[in-house]
């Protein structure tokens, strides 16, 4: 007879199978290799003594997916609802990725809807599992941020944090633009979409992630610290406000987009030459993606304060995957078989960017549960509010200076879609393709960008508004986080330009030959202009870090108007010098405009900055910084060779694919990455250490 404690052995050992998490995690990423084989190996059929029991295959595989991603914890605790959320957009997307992969050729079998019904109705079956195994291992308490400054986490942990999922969501990235650019091309359509998206980005970047987010987290960091109850009544109040007004502004923008739209005649598709209905139509879509992201920035400050910078760096990986879900969908539904299809699955594509808005605002919200106690009791906060806005004009007129600039820099090289191929009756230097292939350059030097500099400059900004006022911490903090901008972006510029051509080719491939009728194609020729794009463009990769570095400076200490006047100046002669070298250089011209006054523009801020920093007492250099530049110049021109050296050692191996251009570029980072880290390493650059440390000292 069993004993009578058999039962609660069996359940503390049931409990304690569920809690393991590394073997788990092994377990997923087995049975996801297993699963994508399977799925999309030829010609496999499932036997069975029911119709279509490969129906039932797909339920109960999908399902089994869905269980086994939840019990990896990697998306949160088991039956939360961020972890559902999260859940179901990583499973929902893999699944309608991997079913539209299988109509590729090479795999000879079909892509059909009832599969993917299958795959979508095992992934509610194991949804609702985990809602079940929630009350076999209870969610754990979370973790509080202490507000303590003797146990605060330093800001370079933090910034390693957000540089990691910042990596995962470039490389999701990443994996988007070769899907858009195996589908577009350099195409007229690709830039028609490029130019559209741009729009709602400039408002997110001038208000959500720029001027609101200057002018609120400082304050709010403050009154955290002196008093939370006005904390979070002013983190109410401006949420409030902020998604009101930027939802008028939004309907106002449909409303005038509207209007434009019966104006403008359609002789052709969505991105014809001269034609700007298409841009219009995806900008109507995707407009309501502005407020959406706003309002996730205002979050995500929020948590950065609370010393939370997961959710925010995490945020961009929904609109990877949800871009990445609907454009393969969505070609797979429409197919690409005639181009007169690809006007569609652009518009959407604009669908999903919106979606993911919706969803990276909910994360963000859900995140915030039981950080900040939301209140309506708000007419205490309204003088916070008037302290706001007088905070966000000088940002707002700095940063719209900027964003003007990029959206003239996008009609200047979006011109042939929007108006023609002439201008004043001479043909105009750049042609229907430029704007897609400055996009897909910018991504690409924009990789190193996100990756560190955001990371810092996010990371360190809430430190500086702490140090506000204690001026040698203040300086102390700023230097470090300078000396690690340096310590990765020198490296990562140089190496940008050494591996150009190989990465575009990983990335984008290049068919050979010249382009096709269609336009969808990313030709040979289109990968050697966004190389050419891509050297020009490199340099602004240390600059511009810098630059997130000491914006974040002034506006910590209340400089609002410094960097707008300097912002003002930059644009104003980026956008004369690009009207200039576009007719010798093209879209290359256009690139390297950006890159000098971006250099100028850091320069000019060190000096102002350096100038504050006299009159208040702490320095912006010193010999520290001065050495830690030296050695990041030296050891990467050092660095250099080794990648050259390994790249022409590989390429007589491998042939003229992706492939093998892959396996070159990963031979160049890795010489030179690793050279690069190991003379670091014996010269005991403490800014390694920094990177490495598992915890820093406060």
């Amino acid at each position: 007879m069993p004993d009578a404690s058999t039962p609660a052995r069996l359940w503390t050992l049931l409990r304690a199978l569920i809690s393991a998490r590394l073997l788990w995690r092994i377990a997923f990423i087995i049975y996801a290799f297993v699963l994508l084989g399977l799925t999309l190996w030829p010609n496999l059929n499932v036997p069975g003594p029911v119709p279509r029991t490969d129906l039932y295959a797909h339920f109960a595989a999908f399902g089994l997916f869905t269980v086994l991603l939840t019990l990896t914890r990697w998306l949160g605790p088991i039956g939360s609802l961020e972890a559902l959320l999260l859940t179901f957009i990583f499973a929902s997307g893999f699944a309608v990725i991997d079913e539209a992969a299988q109509s590729h050729p090479y795999f000879r079998r079909q892509s059909v809807p009832d599969d993917l019904a299958a795959n979508m109705g095992g992934i509610a079956l194991g949804l609702i599992a985990t809602v079940a195994l929630r009350f076999l291992a209870p969610l754990h308490a979370r973790k509080r941020h202490i507000t303590d400054e003797n146990n605060r986490t330093d800001f370079i942990t933090h910034a390693r944090t957000f540089l990691l999922l910042t990596l995962t969501s470039r490389v999701f990235g990443l994996a988007r633009d070769a899907v858009f650019a195996a589908v577009f091309g350099a195409s007229a359509i690709a830039s028609a979409f490029f130019t559209a998206f741009l729009i709602p980005n400039i408002f997110r970047r001038l208000f959500g992630e720029g001027a609101l987010t200057a002018a609120f987290l400082p304050r709010y960091t403050q009154l955290r610290e002196d008093d939370p109850v006005a904390a979070d009544r002013f983190a109410s109040l401006t949420v409030i406000v902020a998604l009101c007004a930027l939802c008028a502004l939004a309907a106002l923008g449909e409303l005038g987009l509207f209007l434009a739209l019966r104006t403008i005649d359609t002789p052709g598709p969505i991105g014809g030459t001269g034609n700007a209905a298409g841009v219009v139509t995806m900008t109507m879509i995707m407009l309501p993606f502005m407020p959406l992201v706003c309002g996730t920035a205002v979050l995500g400050a929020m948590l950065q304060t609370q010393g939370r910078f997961a959710p925010t760096a995490a945020a961009p990986i929904i609109l990877n995957i949800c871009m990445i879900s609907a454009l393969a969908a969505s070609a797979w539904i429409f197919g690409l078989g005639h181009p007169r299809n690809l006007p569609r699955v652009a518009a959407w594509l604009a669908v999903g960017v919106t979606g993911a808005g919706a969803l990276q605002l909910l994360w963000c919200f859900l995140e915030l549960r039981g950080r900040v106690r939301w209140t309506t009791d708000l007419r205490p906060a309204i003088s916070e509010l008037t302290g706001l806005g007088k905070r966000m004009l000088p940002v707002i007129l700095g940063l719209g200076a900027a964003q003007l600039g990029l959206l003239i820099d996008a009609v200047i090289a979006g011109w042939p879609v929007l108006i023609g191929p002439t201008i004043a009756g001479h043909p105009y230097p750049l042609d229907t393709g430029s704007a897609s292939i400055l996009y897909y350059a910018q991504r690409l030097y924009q990789l190193p960008l996100g990756v560190f500099a955001i990371a810092i400059a996010t990371a360190v900004f809430p430190e500086l508004s702490r140090h506000t006022k204690d001026p040698l911490r203040f300086g102390d903090t700023l230097r470090r986080s300078l000396r690690t901008t340096l310590f990765i972006g020198i490296p990562a510029a140089i190496g940008l330009i050494l591996v150009r051509y190989e990465l575009v080719r990983t990335i984008y491939g290049g068919a050979p030959g010249r382009y096709v009728t269609t336009g969808k194609a990313f030709m040979e020729a289109d990968a050697q202009r966004v190389a050419r794009t891509l050297f020009a463009y490199a340099p602004a990769v240390v600059a511009i870090g810098a630059t997130h570095v000491f914006t974040r400076a002034f506006y910590a200490q209340g400089y609002m108007r410094t960097p707008m006047f300097v912002g003002i100046a930059t644009i104003t002669g980026n956008i004369v010098l690009s009207l200039i070298l576009m007719w010798p250089l093209r879209e290359q011209g256009v690139a390297l405009a950006s890159a000098i006054f971006a250099l100028l523009q850091v320069v000019a801020l060190a000096i102002l900055l350096r100038k504050h920093a006299a009159a208040q007492g702490w320095h912006l250099t010193d010999a520290g910084l001065l050495r830690s530049l030296g050695l990041s110049v030296g050891l990467a021109l050092l660095m250099a060779p080794a990648a050259i050296g390994a790249m022409v050692l590989i390429r007589p191996h491998v042939s003229d694919t992706r492939p093998g251009h892959a396996l070159i570029l990963a031979g160049g980072v890795i010489a030179g990455g690793t050279l690069y880290a190991a003379l670091s390493r014996l010269l005991r650059r403490p800014e390694l250490g920094w990177l490495l440390a598992r915890k820093t000292a406060p």
